[in-house]
């Protein structure tokens, strides 16, 4: 009976000590602030175009956004200097540019880069990100596809996917003709041959698909994601 007695007396003093912490814990989490996350937002492309520009400054002078990148092979990146000149308190970077990503609006390096630009002397559409095909560790751009074989006098429209043959990554190309009746076979080893002499074995298309018309977007434009395969066997 005495023994448990103390080891009553020994629980009890432990138990009033943990109580003490937990309470001294609370008090000061209680007394401390807890700083909210704050959202950073930078303002990209300044330079590009004369309403981007604006939007650039009125978005600074709003309180929005502190930083801006700007693009010195942008058409309009002559004014864009001038309202940074006006507004000192606005951090600029300069924004790498060696591909147009855009298709209806183009701009030129500002010194000699004759295998960066197209015969127009514009920079390539090189794509996006998540159009990117990687092949064996090797990235493959499907508009450098679609820009050769959409020259072939055969073709009408033209669109490189991602495709998966037992579960290993490959060029999937869609195509739609002017003359429904042409040799698809000859054509075929023609864009093989075309695409591995102008880039490498793994710009060949493993898979080409003939279609009466392409399906679009919106806007008129071939809407690749209803082409492309969303089924990645490695995830």
């Amino acid at each position: 009976m005495p023994n448990l007695q103390i080891h009553i007396v020994i629980f009890c003093k432990i138990f009033m000590k943990i109580f003490k912490l937990l309470t001294a814990t609370v008090i000061i989490l209680s007394c401390v602030t807890v700083k909210a996350q704050e959202l950073v937002i930078r303002i990209d492309d300044m330079g590009a175009l004369h309403s981007v520009n604006v939007a650039s400054i009125d978005t600074y002078q709003n309180g929005i956004a502190k930083s801006v990148e700007v693009l010195a092979v942008g058409s309009w990146f002559p004014e864009a200097v001038k309202m940074l000149k006006e507004n000192h308190g606005l951090d600029v970077g300069i924004h790498l540019a060696i591909t147009s990503e855009w298709e209806n609006v183009k701009w030129r390096p500002l010194t000699s880069c004759p295998t960066l630009v197209d015969e127009d002397g514009y920079f390539y559409f090189a794509g996006r990100k998540k159009r990117l095909i990687i092949i064996a560790g090797y990235n493959v751009y499907p508009t450098d596809i679609e820009r050769v074989v959409g020259e072939f006098p055969e073709i009408n429209e033209c669109c490189a996917v991602q495709g998966w043959d037992n579960g290993r990554s490959m060029v999937r190309l869609y195509l739609s003709l002017h003359d429904k009746n042409a040799d698809k076979e000859a054509l075929k080893a023609k864009i093989s041959e075309t695409l591995e002499a102008e880039f490498s074995k793994f710009y060949v298309p493993r898979d080409i698909i003939f279609m009466d018309s392409l399906p679009e977007t919106p806007l008129m434009k071939v809407d690749f994601m209803k082409l492309s395969d969303k089924y990645d066997p490695n995830k």
